[in-house]
């Protein structure tokens, strides 16, 4: 009799009940190794002293930046390349997984070296600001949902269009000195701009219903509506939530719903925003545990099992007046 080959680690993990704890893993592996690469890099770049080889910390910083992102590049081509099932989404969900990771290590960093926490802070909240995890977040949502990059892109760009009147309210009023600072830190600056921008998403809303958009499309819509709304009338009544942590924590939660691995660099980049909000003294932890809890609540439902009933209820109320 010929001899048995050994199983795989995933094919160990399946046999014992659990075919998505190897995926998992990965992914966690993933966002480790990015951590402490990401740690070391900064701890290179801001050295007491300098360095003889490179001593401007500029430099330093971009050449830091550089090898990072070549790593994280070279994993995702490499992935790509060795892929069988699904390999452009595979890369660019553990690309995502190695950048968010590349920040927990600062976080890390940062907690070892209070001195530098609140510049770290800073950066964190720029790198992971709404306007870049709000997109990735309903691309992934879209893609998950119509297995198409190019669809789930087109729905995106309809989206970021409908979102641009508020955008371009928010840099005028930055430009202009209308608002303290880019972040709005102060709670009554913030319900005009919301309410605008609450506005646009019931805009976006309307007109793919309007037009028999897919219902995944709509679905994602809701979400945004819901979420702007609520956020609008929460920081009308005088709390100022944080944008930063419910965009990426609805974003996770809703991929939990549609593909729960896609949660995992969304979850993780809510907790890393979690600290850098905090630290940065934009919000206490008040404001961000409302974040959190806006993104649960609209999640659940937007795309939970409540949207089933809610949805369908609403087309129908909309039928029988004629609309």
């Amino acid at each position: 009799m010929g001899a048995h080959p050994l199983p795989s680690a995933g094919e160990i993990l399946a046999i014992r009940g659990a075919p998505e704890a190897w995926a998992w893993l990965h992914l966690g592996v993933h966002a480790l190794l990015f951590a402490a690469l990401s740690a070391i890099l900064v701890s290179w770049w801001i050295r007491p002293g300098g360095s003889r080889l490179i001593p401007a910390p500029l430099l330093r910083a971009a050449l830091g930046a550089m090898v990072f992102v070549c790593a994280a590049a070279a994993h995702g081509g490499l992935a790509m390349l060795l892929a069988s099932v699904a390999p452009r989404r595979e890369a660019l969900l553990e690309v995502t997984t190695d950048a968010v990771g590349g920040a927990a290590g600062l976080v890390v960093w940062s907690l070892l070296h209070p001195a530098h926490a609140r510049r770290v802070a800073r950066a964190l909240g720029w790198l992971l600001h709404p306007a870049v995890t709000a997109p990735a977040g309903l691309l992934a949502l879209e893609w998950s949902a119509t297995g198409s990059p190019f669809a789930a892109a087109r729905w995106v760009a309809v989206a970021t269009a409908f979102a641009l009147p508020a955008a371009a309210a928010w840099v005028l009023g930055v430009r202009h000195g209308r608002y303290s600072d880019a972040d709005l830190s102060r709670r009554e600056e913030r319900p005009p701009l919301l309410a605008l921008g609450a506005a646009c998403a019931m805009a976006h809303l309307g007109c793919l219903w309007a037009l028999g958009a897919p219902s995944a499309a709509v679905q994602c819509a809701a979400g945004i509506a819901l979420g702007a709304v609520s956020a609008a009338a929460i920081t009308w009544c005088g709390l100022k939530v944080s944008f930063h942590v419910s965009a990426a924590g609805a974003a996770a939660a809703a991929l939990l719903f549609t593909a729960p691995r896609g949660a995992f660099p969304f979850a993780l980049a809510a907790v890393v925003l979690t600290w850098a909000r905090v630290r940065d003294n934009r919000h206490t932890p008040r404001e961000v545990a409302a974040g959190w809890a806006l993104a649960l609540v609209v999640a659940a439902l937007a795309f939970g099992r409540m949207h089933t009933l809610v949805l369908p209820g609403l087309r129908s109320v909309a039928a029988g007046v004629g609309f």
